[in-house]
């Protein structure tokens, strides 16, 4: 899909959509149009069952146009209402013939959202609706590209163009993110991800690559990352891509993903049902490349250290064993009692690296980590844990402004209690499954040196579109990005 903005006075595409609703009837568009068509649209809508409510839809000829009618709630619109509007739009023109359409959704009033914020969310809506995983499919059915024009009073509005394109952009990262989360486990490995970074480099002059593998991380003393692919043929890597797009010399932001390319659970192994969509279980480390691929083409005045630590846990003869201690990085120790909590021993080697090399000024983790962060909140809200009351707002306003929903959830030494090992600093997770989202969260804690302002971001729920067709979502990748953006 692509989108250009025109004036209202421009030659309408052949194709029209119009929002309708049932109190306030068209809006300035919708008016103008069926004025010019003698009142024809509003008496074909009288004498048909539209009533502008939302779910219908009306399509009609006017003149050279066809035009798609779309029911909307009266009144200012939610964000959510919104996006369902938009959503229809997309499936609706599917059906109907031509390839450019003329779009004036965005002259309804949304909730608190300006001109440049509606259409921002119009065409991430419209993008995400028109996604498509067709890697791996014989035939692909449709895969026409729609050329949308927005029509308002200035086209030339420098701020409304460079919304069109910086929109675009993060809406094709969060494409990017959504492809590696839906390719298969067999294909999408640690050394995958290793190549699409190096790709990413490579066409990025002002991108550095530090690979770390398996035996440097444990010549370093990475013992709880190097503990996850013991079980694996295939060799582990954390992976470290560095963006130097800020003034020379300022401390980076830190992103550090979740990068486990498929998780049987190692010997604390997976139930048969949930096995198969264990391959989203980097969409951590998905969001964190997707991230840092938009920051660089949208040149943003930032320095920015992106890291995804990636492994398989996979069962074998030397798949470490429930009770094993490693020692990490950070010199503390760890009894695994639960080989299925792997993705925060990947992590905590990484995130003390990190911490120590390249001096961040703030340090975020992104990681698909527990399944009690769906039990909270299903596939709506990304669960959010900080040690800093600063970082928390700055990413809940940049969750609200994105429309990429974060919670917060405590983080207390009240917790610690579900750490302890008796014959360890500390265990990496228990079976009583109790605040198993915050507990994660607090073992993460115990790895921030010098109180570094950090944030943990639970990606579980949020990463998938929702559990009946497992396809990720590509989040929170709208929302680090506006995050990044607040940082300028």
């Amino acid at each position: 899909m692509k989108f250009q903005l025109v004036s209202k006075d421009t030659q309408a595409q052949s194709i029209i959509v119009l929002a309708y609703q049932h109190d306030a009837g068209f809006t300035a568009t919708g008016q103008s149009l069926d004025k010019k068509a003698q009142g024809t649209l509003s008496q074909q809508i009288i004498a048909s069952q539209f009533d502008g409510k939302p779910g219908q839809s009306f399509i009609e000829k006017a003149g050279d146009h066809l035009v798609l009618i779309l029911g909307a709630k009266n009144g200012a619109l939610t964000t959510r209402d919104f996006r369902d509007l938009v959503r229809s739009m997309v499936s609706q023109l599917k059906s109907l013939p031509g390839l450019e359409a003329c779009c004036t959704l965005a002259e309804l009033a949304v909730e608190n959202l300006s001109l440049e914020q509606k259409i921002s969310l119009l065409i991430n809506t419209s993008l995400q609706a028109d996604y498509r995983f067709d890697n791996f499919r014989k035939t692909v059915a449709d895969n026409r590209e729609y050329h949308f024009t927005l029509p308002v009073d200035n086209a030339n509005d420098e701020k409304l163009n460079a919304a069109v394109t910086r929109e675009t952009i993060i809406a094709h990262a969060q494409y990017y993110c959504r492809d590696l989360g839906n390719t298969p486990a067999n294909v999408c490995t640690p050394s995958y991800l290793l190549a699409e970074a190096k790709k990413l480099a490579d066409k990025h002059p002002e991108l550095s690559l530090e690979v770390i593998d398996d035996a440097k991380a444990e010549k370093l003393g990475m013992g709880a990352f190097a503990s996850v692919s013991r079980g694996s043929k295939e060799p582990g890597y954390i992976v470290i891509l560095n963006y130097q797009g800020g003034k020379k010399g300022d401390a980076p932001i830190a992103m550090v993903g979740k990068g486990i390319t498929f998780d049987t659970g190692g010997n604390v192994i997976k139930p048969a049902n949930v096995m198969h969509g264990m391959k989203f279980d980097m969409c951590g480390a998905a969001s964190v490349i997707a991230t840092m691929k938009a920051t660089v083409e949208l040149a943003l005045p930032i320095n920015l250290v992106c890291t995804m630590s990636c492994a398989e846990n996979m069962v074998g003869h030397e798949a470490t064993r429930p009770g094993d201690i490693v020692k990490t990085l950070s010199g503390q120790t760890v009894e695994i009692i639960n080989t299925d909590a792997e993705g925060r021993l990947v992590l905590c080697d990484a995130m003390t690296y990190v911490q120590r090399k390249y001096k961040p000024k703030l340090l975020i983790d992104v990681a698909t980590l527990t399944g009690a962060a769906i039990g909270t909140f299903a596939h709506e809200h990304t669960a959010l844990m900080s040690n800093s009351e600063e970082l928390t707002q700055a990413l809940l306003k940049a969750a609200k402004t994105s429309d990429d929903p974060a919670w917060p959830l405590p983080l207390s030494d009240a917790y610690n209690v579900y750490l302890k090992s008796s014959c360890a600093d500390m265990i990496n997770a228990d079976f009583t499954r109790k605040a198993g989202t915050i507990v994660a969260a607090c073992y993460l804690h115990k790895f921030i040196e010098n109180n570094l302002p950090w944030a943990h971001l639970d990606i579980a729920g949020s990463s998938l579109v929702d559990t009946k067709n497992d396809m990720a979502s590509g989040r929170p990748v709208p929302l680090l990005l506006e995050f990044l953006m607040g940082q300028m």
